[in-house]
């Protein structure tokens, strides 16, 4: 079974390349015009480079004269640069949990992690979870979660707490960006 990217992952060059006539490039970029590939392979060869096929083109597909081995390279650092910036660009979202009955020592020690958090530059998901009868005492746990936020600096309110189900009250907060 074939892909349709497949093509854009395999380079074809030289002998490889399937199609009767090409348009070639050579390695100064000007254009040669439309020629056998017999041709085509002959003049890479005669430079000391080879033909590595750029389009896929119906009629004439478009050839290149240059050393394969530095394509490779150039287009492998492309990739990785490519995915460095990918993976830079996402936000992770951190995530803290408490309860209502959390002691304030504890609730100091998860403020701390948060901070931490928020200066990476990460967001930070505030989850109150609720165990049996507590569900009873929301009033508390709004008020636990306001108290965790007064704890905090730097930072924003991007989904201001509400219930999750029955069993957690969750908000999302985020750095402020300077």
């Amino acid at each position: 079974m074939k892909f349709k990217n497949n093509k854009s992952k395999n380079v074809v060059y030289n002998e490889r390349i399937r199609s009767p006539k090409v348009r070639c490039i050579n390695k100064n970029n000007e254009n040669l015009g439309i020629m056998t590939i017999k041709e085509a392979i002959d003049l890479a060869k005669f430079e000391g480079l080879d033909l590595i096929q750029i389009s896929y083109d119906k009629e004439a597909p478009i050839c290149r004269i240059m050393d394969y081995g530095k394509f490779k390279y150039d287009k492998s650092k492309k990739e990785k640069l490519l995915n460095k910036k990918r993976r830079e660009s996402v936000i992770k979202v951190k995530e803290v949990k408490f309860r209502p009955t959390t002691d304030s020592n504890d609730l100091n020690v998860k403020a701390k992690m948060a901070t931490r958090f928020l200066s990476e530059g990460n967001r930070v998901k505030v989850v109150l979870k609720f165990s049996g009868r507590e569900v009873s005492l929301k009033k508390v746990a709004f008020d636990k979660i306001y108290l965790f936020f007064d704890l905090l600096q730097n930072f924003i309110v991007l989904n201001e707490p509400s219930f999750d189900g029955k069993k957690s009250i969750t908000s999302v907060i985020g750095p402020v960006s300077t």
